[in-house]
């Protein structure tokens, strides 16, 4: 089907800028052209679209469009034997979708500190009477509400600042980690404090939805078990998600704080070169953190990975 992100915008009689509104990028097509994309609407087979082109014609086309993002499977964002992305929803955002928006990203700015602070109050005031029944169950559907509202969290922020929000959707990695993602572009938000609020928006959403739960478990004691899972799910969502692996919301943050889109293998650099590391050790202040910053994430990077596969591992054998 033709990708949701592309829009078409007629230059003249028999020209067409296609225009990728997920990438900022436009090419330039031809009438039939535009007009045989359009057909593809998921339901559509392209060799029936116009019966009086050659087969192969269709193939050139159909891989061209591939090549350059415009053409996608209808059911998936992307799909591999390891990586597998299922489109959930995609929207039609309209002025009053990004009100709404506005006003969620608003209430999630103002609310979800003291809604932590408050939970953590009342928490003090009831531990004796939590109890521990329905703790698995509680847990499981915290981190299934907790991964789809953190995705819901970067979308409101996205969307409020102007930004560009196409699909929801489940995910599944190594056939075994699943997850939420989402699909926006955030890079036309000018401003860098808010594409860091777009970023850390997901975390702010888990530490709100955690503390809603945490709330809940002191004030229903024969709940309080459950409603503590879900609690403790959502910080854990929260905490994973601040860590500095690359493509995490805490590696996107500190990118856009230091103004640079490689920091991975910028630390990887510096960390390999003694000379980069003694340069910049003779910066200052400014240079030592750098140094210091490098090295956490290098350390996150790979000791998060082992802690997590160690944990599953840990899983399964309670399980069996």
């Amino acid at each position: 089907m033709l990708a949701n992100w592309v829009r078409f915008r007629r230059v003249s009689e028999n020209e067409y800028l296609v225009v990728d509104l997920l990438r900022d990028k436009t090419y330039t097509a031809d009438a039939y052209t535009v007009w045989f994309l359009r057909q593809l609407d998921g339901e559509t087979d392209p060799y029936s679209v116009d019966e009086s082109i050659a087969p192969e014609v269709v193939d050139l086309l159909l891989e061209t469009c591939l090549e350059i993002d415009l053409l996608r499977d209808k059911r998936f964002y992307s799909k591999s034997f390891l990586y597998l992305l299922v489109t959930l929803w995609q929207p039609k955002v309209t002025p009053a979708f990004r009100v709404v928006a506005a006003v969620a990203n608003l209430f999630l700015l103002v609310s979800f500190i003291p809604m932590l602070i408050l939970s953590i109050y009342l928490l003090l005031f009831h531990t004796e009477d939590l109890v521990t029944d329905f703790l698995v169950t509680g847990t499981i559907f915290g981190l299934v509400t907790g991964m789809f509202l953190h995705e819901s969290g970067h979308m409101f922020a996205c969307v409020a600042y102007g930004g560009r929000f196409f699909e929801m959707g489940f995910m599944l990695q190594n056939l075994i980690m699943p997850g939420a993602y989402v699909v926006i572009n955030k890079e036309i938000i000018k401003s860098r404090m808010k594409r860091i609020q777009v970023n850390a928006a997901g975390v702010e959403m888990n530490l709100l939805l955690g503390s809603v739960f945490l709330s809940m478990a002191s004030v229903s004691v024969p709940l309080s078990g459950f409603f503590l899972g879900a609690a403790l799910a959502n910080v854990f969502v929260a905490l994973l998600n601040l860590t500095f692996i690359n493509g995490i919301d805490g590696m996107n943050i500190m990118c856009e704080l230091l103004g640079v889109k490689d920091l991975p293998e910028r630390a990887k650099t510096i960390l390999k070169s003694p000379r980069h590391r003694r340069r910049l050790m003779k910066d200052g202040v400014s240079g030592k953190l750098t140094v210091i910053m490098c090295i956490a994430v290098r350390i996150t990077q790979i000791a998060l990975p082992v802690l997590l596969f160690l944990n599953i591992i840990e899983v399964i054998i309670c399980l069996l």
